[in-house]
């Protein structure tokens, strides 16, 4: 009879509970890029949205209107895409490191 010594088989439990903990599933990493995506568009769409908000309010305010919405659209979209770009560059440099 084949004896297995309790030591190499404690061993290659461990080996094999490590490689589960360690072993990312690959379902897992597109609903990651989704939630991501997201998570982009969204912070896009709301700065876009407080443009027009702070647009309007210097219409309504100064009544100087469609002027204030025009440019206020112009700023939040700005300044969405440099969120835009910002999570870009940190979600690549979260990439180079793994």
């Amino acid at each position: 009879m084949n004896k297995v010594d309790p030591d190499l088989e404690a061993l290659e439990a461990k080996i094999s509970a490590l490689k589960e903990a360690t072993s990312t599933p690959k379902a897992a990493e597109p609903a990651s890029a989704e939630r991501e995506a997201i998570r982009i568009v969204s912070d896009f769409v709301a700065a876009a949205i407080v443009g027009i908000g702070l647009g309007y309010g210097f219409d309504v305010w100064q009544d100087t209107s469609p002027w204030g919405v025009v440019i206020g659209l112009m700023v939040g979209s700005a300044a969405g895409v440099r969120v835009m770009w910002q999570r870009e560059g940190n979600s690549q440099r979260r990439n180079k490191k793994r």
